[in-house]
């Protein structure tokens, strides 16, 4: 026996199975009756799909959460949602059931409003070494009339039912310290020193250009110091400049992102190598220039496998990629394009598992996908749709645990009512599983 939930004409009818799970599959049709949710083809007949939590956009629940989530080492999820329609953005858990029979349970850890120390537009966040958080905002404040974009550390309560902290690492302010300004968006990078990396998008040379910089923080040494600001690069306007996304750190200590072309039509994807020698600079190159190709324009945050093969895609083309290092050193990077689906996809960040394969949410075509490496070298990859969505909006990212689960959020979609476009009800966005 099925258990089924009525609801109004301009929202959804929903399936429960009965296996206990908080497990919703939409089987209505959009139009008068509801949106849809569907499967196709055998990849998406194999997959188990579970809603964890709709978002409400009342009572504290926020709306349209980013993707790119991050999971400690007992299954519980850290996300942010996004500013929308007056509401502030949150930063959010996502805690797993205790049975099999349970739900997962939503706590917010921060809220950024306007005025608090944090606010605005938030990255999405990483996990510390002790369970703090670490990420990016556009909009911060240290002091009266002191405002800027900043990196942000919310550390844990340290009694039970406590109040997380939000510290506020470095505040960016622009030419005037030549460090930019307009913080990057994406995640963060940590290495295992506890040092993060990110990107400005501009100023750093000039605040009347798209420059920008890539900088480190250092951690202080002894507790309550402040942590320490260094530039490793500035970009420069007669190149490449503007990152808008932040970079990331390969097995090699070097930092991988990718910017506009300052002197071309195109996208460059660069390496930022660590010095040879303690305090000496870093050293910037170019792995891939394009210009007008199909890779052409910005691209999303990359990934860099162990064998240090870089996976990315082209928001201008709709196409995953992949840019193999090279055999001698010095050589040219070898670039491929990975397998789409008809609709245009794939269209964000890429996960990569402990197997090679490649996961992705294409917004645009309302899918998430998987891309399976060739069983010989040279082969085709294998793109293969895992769930296709009307109305929901997959965004940002997704994540891949140990055991093969995907985790990740849709914009809109879902239970909340609260939401709309052109004042019709879409959802105020999701987070689901597939196995």
């Amino acid at each position: 026996m099925y258990l089924v939930k009525q609801f109004p004409p301009t929202h959804q009818l929903w399936v429960a199975p009965p296996s206990g799970r908080h497990s919703w599959f939409i089987v209505g049709t959009l139009l008068t009756a509801c949106l849809a949710l569907f499967f196709a083809g055998t990849a998406l007949a194999q997959t188990s799909f579970t809603f964890l939590y709709d978002f409400t956009g009342v009572n504290g629940s926020g709306s349209a959460p980013i993707g790119d989530l991050s999971m400690d080492s007992q299954g519980t999820l850290y996300g942010v949602t996004a500013p929308q329609n007056g509401r502030a953005a949150r930063i959010y858990e996502l805690t797993p059931p205790t049975s099999l029979a349970g739900f997962w349970t939503k706590t917010n850890l921060y809220i950024a409003y306007n005025g608090f120390p944090v606010g605005g537009k938030l990255s999405p966040v990483i996990l510390g070494k002790s369970g703090e958080l670490y990420g990016t905002s556009t909009s911060c404040t240290t002091a009266p009339f002191q405002f800027g974009s900043c990196a942000f550390q919310l550390v844990p309560p340290t009694a039970a039912a406590g109040a997380w902290t939000v510290n506020i690492l470095h505040l960016f302010q622009g030419a005037t310290q030549g460090d930019g300004s307009h913080v990057g968006y994406g995640k963060l990078a940590m290495d295992a020193n506890g040092n993060l990396y990110g990107v400005t998008q501009s100023g750093g040379v000039s605040d009347l250009h798209h420059t920008g910089i890539v900088y480190q923080l250092t951690p202080p040494t002894t507790p309550d110091a402040t942590w320490t600001e260094h530039i490793l690069y500035k970009f420069q306007t007669n190149s490449f400049h503007y990152p808008q996304m932040n970079a990331t750190l390969g097995p090699d200590g070097s930092l991988y992102g990718s910017t506009r072309d300052g002197t071309q039509n195109g996208g460059v994807i660069y390496r930022l190598a660590p010095p040879a020698v303690p305090d000496g600079a870093w050293t910037m190159s170019v792995i891939n220039r394009t210009v007008g190709g199909e890779f052409s324009g910005g691209t999303t945050q990359l990934t860099v496998a162990s064998s240090g093969t870089i996976y990315g895609v082209s928001t201008e083309a709709g196409g995953a990629f992949a840019l193999t290092p090279p055999v001698v050193p010095g050589g040219a990077w070898t670039i491929s394009r990975l397998p789409s689906n008809t609709q245009g996809g794939p269209g964000r960040e890429l996960a990569l598992d402990e197997n090679g394969n490649l996961y992705g949410t294409d917004y645009m075509g309302q899918t998430v996908y998987k891309l399976s490496p060739p069983a010989t070298p040279g082969g085709t990859w294998t793109y293969m749709l895992l769930a296709q969505f009307n109305q929901y909006q997959p965004f940002g990212r997704p994540l891949v645990d140990s055991s093969g689960k995907v985790f990740a959020a849709t914009l809109a979609g879902g239970l909340g009512a609260n939401c709309t476009v052109r004042q019709q009800p879409v959802g105020c966005g999701t987070v689901f599983e597939l196995q």
